[in-house]
């Protein structure tokens, strides 16, 4: 199974799981909703999410399919309802965007020794300082 493969079965399935919340949301308030979809979806959704964050477009929209679903389906927003108001309601960054954060979050950890010591080991920490040409010259 190639990546991109593998990238479009995990969509499918939790598009699959989706489908099956959506057909009961009428049973749960919205907080039950948002716990069933991070347990059952975005858990699997954003597993590895350091090791496909690099995928390619294609693959980061099938993602983004998927989370723009789980918005609407938490909403109770409509099929044609446009899905950025609903995010910025639900504090719910974009695919891009929590990847992004995902990984500063990471580099972060590293920086101060807050991450495992096989990730800390080998991350190398490169000092620059920054010179203003003269030494006597005052900012």
């Amino acid at each position: 199974m190639t990546f991109n493969e593998r990238m479009t079965y995990t969509a499918s399935s939790c598009m699959a799981r989706l489908r099956q919340i959506n057909r009961v949301k009428h049973c749960f308030d919205r907080q039950t909703l948002i716990i069933l979809i991070n347990a059952l979806v975005f858990s699997k959704l954003f597993c590895c999410s350091s090791v496909w964050s690099n995928t390619t477009e294609a693959s980061l929209n099938k993602i983004q399919a998927v989370h723009n679903f789980a918005c609407k389906i938490v909403s109770g927003a409509k099929k044609c309802d446009h899905i950025t108001p609903l995010l910025k309601e639900h504090k719910w960054l974009p695919i891009r965007k929590q990847l992004y954060l995902r990984k500063a979050i990471l580099v972060f950890k590293c920086m101060n020794g807050m991450a495992s010591g096989y990730l800390a080991d080998r991350f190398v920490k490169l000092y620059c300082s920054v010179f203003f040409g003269r030494t006597n010259t005052s900012i």
